[in-house]
Parts: structure tokens; sequence; C-alpha cells
């Protein structure tokens, strides 16, 4: 379903036609919830953009856990003398 009305949306020849499956395509939650006129894509975007920052905080917590991992490594090795080594079996 999604994918026909993406290839719908791309066939569109027209400005208006192209407008029209646009706004199908983006009206995600359709039959959930009915929204008029641009509120529903206006939804659609506004999800799109809260999942895109809450990777972008998923991705920045788990550079910090890495650092912190790093971080603790040096501080046994280096300070505490403590050999740590990883072996492949």
């Amino acid at each position: 379903m999604i994918i026909e009305a993406v290839t719908d949306w791309l066939a569109g020849t027209t400005p208006e036609m192209w407008f029209d499956n646009a706004l199908r395509v983006l009206r995600l939650w359709g039959p959930i919830v009915t929204l008029p006129g641009l509120a529903g894509p206006v939804g659609a975007l506004g999800g799109l953009l809260a999942l895109v920052i809450l990777t972008g905080v998923a991705l920045a917590s788990l550079a910090s856990f890495v650092v912190a991992v790093l971080a603790l490594y040096l501080v046994l090795s280096e300070i505490f003398g403590f050999q740590l080594e990883l072996a492949v079996a």
C-alpha cells in the first residue's frame, strides 16, 4: 500500500497530481486520525522530526557511554596498573 502510494506520487505528471499524491503519501496515520487540510502532513512531518531528534539523542548517549568506558579503561590500566585484555576465541 505504501509502495503503491509512493509510486503514484513519483509518477504524477502535473504539479496538481504530484501535490495531491504527496499529501496522500504524507498522511501516514490517515485511518487512525483524520485531520483536515495540512494538519495531517504537518503531524506526519512532526513525527518524523521527533524520530530524527530521538535518534540523535540515542547516538549521543551511545557516544558518551563509549567515552566513559574508554576513560574507565585508561584509569584502570594507567593509574592502577590493571591489565585488561580481550581474547578472541
